[in-house]
Formats: structure tokens, C-alpha cells, sequence
């Protein structure tokens, strides 16, 4: 019967550090905002792109793709006129 109150006041100190062992790793973990200026600083130094930058070219670059294949529509139909007037 000691042994079995020992035995579960053991368990229960050694849960109880465990506990606060735990709780002070936690205090250690940075906030919410303390995160967000982390990952703000970072993308920052890394000169990554920012989404609307990232969405920005791939506009301009759709654009410049829709005007090539426009303009070489454009020139294969002026062609084949040409050709089909020689004949």
C-alpha cells in the first residue's frame, strides 16, 4: 500500500515537471505578431517577391503571350491572302 502512494506521488511530480518543462518552452515561442514581423523580416532580406508582384508579371507576361499569338495570327492571314492573289 506505501509503495502504490509512492509510486503514485512519483508519477505525479514527474507529470507535473513535465508540465512545466513544457510551459517553459512555450513562454519561449515568439507571439502571434512577434512571428509575423519574423516572417516579414525575412522575406525582406531575401528580396523574395511579394504575391502581387508575383501576380503582376504573370499579367504582363499573359498579355505579352495573347499579343504574339495575335500578331502572328495577323501575319499568317495576311500571307496566305498574298499568296492566294499571286495565284
Amino acid at each position: 500500500m506505501l509503495y502504490s502512494l509512492v509510486f503514485y506521488f512519483c508519477t505525479r511530480t514527474k507529470k507535473i515537471t513535465l508540465i512545466e518543462e513544457r510551459a517553459k518552452k512555450l513562454e519561449s515561442v515568439p507571439s502571434g505578431l512577434e512571428m509575423k514581423q519574423i516572417i516579414s523580416d525575412v522575406i525582406d532580406s531575401k528580396n523574395l517577391v511579394s504575391v502581387d508582384k508575383l501576380e503582376l508579371e504573370i499579367i504582363k507576361s499573359r498579355n505579352t503571350q495573347v499579343l504574339w499569338t495575335i500578331g502572328t495570327i495577323i501575319s499568317i492571314v495576311s500571307l496566305g491572302v498574298a499568296v492566294i492573289k499571286l495565284l
